[in-house]
């Protein structure tokens, strides 16, 4: 993975056994040093999502749970569902996909692209999750939650 901005997406190797996080995985994996280097700082909050791609089977969605968001983006966690062995394949797309986080009294929607994700468990990936289009409604919303508003 690059240092600084990244303008691709980058995946790790998997994990082969237990639970590790995100910042684990990418420190064993790919040799990051632990510096801090993003842009806005994290909320951590517990909100279901759904994704969305454009190029996907009609109606196909994948359940996400949203860790933590900032003005620029999010990190999720996706499990591999047994009836979909393919719904990891969605983080590799390369493609933008819509994303509906359901924060406390909104759903905030947002087209995002993926910019790094990494295995934390045999059936668990992470994901590192880039905000590229969001309406004003939802940014405000969004703004409102970083500065103290309800999660």
């Amino acid at each position: 993975m690059k240092k600084g901005k990244t303008t691709g997406m980058a995946k790790v190797g998997a994990v082969t056994g237990g639970t590790a996080s995100p910042a684990r995985c990418l420190a064993e994996h790919v040799g990051w040093d632990g510096q801090e280097r993003r842009r806005h700082e994290r909320l951590k909050v517990n909100w279901k999502g759904v994704l969305t791609g454009s190029r996907w089977k009609s109606g196909r969605t994948v359940d996400v749970q949203v860790l933590n968001v900032s003005e620029g983006g999010c990190c999720i966690n996706l499990r591999r569902s047994p009836s979909d062995p393919d719904s990891v394949s969605v983080l590799g797309a390369e493609e933008r996909l819509n994303l509906n986080m359901y924060a406390p009294g909104a759903v905030l929607s947002s087209v995002v692209e993926v910019r790094w994700y990494v295995p934390v468990h045999e059936e668990v990936y992470s994901a590192g999750l880039e905000f590229v289009a969001m309406n004003f409604r939802d940014r405000s919303i969004l703004e409102s939650v970083l500065r103290g508003g309800p999660r």
